[in-house]
């Protein structure tokens, strides 16, 4: 099962643009098959339940101790959540659904509350639809350390000197606390909840406070971030967990 998820984590973007051009053809099917799409409907309620159980299933599985190496960016990122995913998905094909409906329903029988949830449920959708596109959580770099949130980046420098507590009770909560010895240094592009905590649902606290504090005081290392190499040689440097999950990338 923890490698069906880390497979859903991986794949992200493989299983969302499949979901979405599902998504389209289901909306399109309610203007020109109406009978076919209204009886199709409760199998995308059916779907969304599935999809809804499976990402409290990834939930109960502990958070993975690997990082991600992206030698093209270069960096080593957090993996993507399968919950997150799964849980975006879910959004996905209820959007569809209302969305549908409101299409076979066209100045026939629609209503204002359909046309309202409709894009309640679309608004609700495309956050985290782009940002897990695009890549959420931690990503350590040769220049420093970055925090990738659904509509913002919050990006700190190695000279800012992060400095993250290990955690007394790793992954009972979905953030870290993080600060800054040089704040002024710390930067935001887009909508950033907060500069004092780093998202960490989809990674094991401890690997990524350790990995953090490694490289916040070994600058002579920072240079190799996203090579094989280096990453073998940062978990050889850190202590890992007697049980530590699959590592596969």
């Amino acid at each position: 099962m923890t490698r069906f998820f880390s497979a859903v984590g991986r794949n992200r973007r493989v299983i969302l643009a499949v979901g979405l051009a599902l998504a389209v053809g289901y909306v399109t099917a309610n203007l020109w098959l109406p009978d076919l799409a209204q009886r199709a409907f409760p199998t995308l309620i059916t779907l969304v339940l599935c999809l809804l159980v499976l990402a409290t299933v990834a939930a109960m599985i502990p958070r993975p101790w690997v990082f991600q190496v992206r030698p093209q960016v270069p960096a080593f990122s957090a993996p993507a959540s399968p919950v997150t995913v799964l849980a975006t998905l879910a959004l996905l094909v209820l959007a569809a659904g209302n969305t549908g409906v409101v299409l076979r329903d066209l100045g026939t029988t629609d209503t204002v509350i359909d046309w309202l949830r409709a894009l309640f449920s679309i608004l609700v959708t495309v956050p985290p639809y782009v940002g897990i596109w695009r890549g959420l959580g931690i990503e350590l770099r040769p220049d420093g350390l970055r925090d990738r949130e659904w509509a913002g980046t919050m990006i700190m420098p190695w000279e800012a000197l992060p400095v993250v507590p290990i955690p007394g009770h790793p992954n009972e909560h979905a953030t870290l606390r993080v600060r800054c010895a040089r704040p002024e240094l710390v930067r935001r592009r887009g909508l950033v909840t907060s500069r004092r905590q780093l998202f960490t649902n989809s990674i094991d606290q401890e690997l990524a406070a350790l990995a953090i504090r490694y490289y916040t005081t070994h600058p002579e290392h920072r240079s190799a971030i996203g090579t094989r190499s280096e990453y073998d040689r940062l978990l050889s440097e850190i202590s890992e967990p007697p049980s530590a999950p699959d590592q596969d990338l």
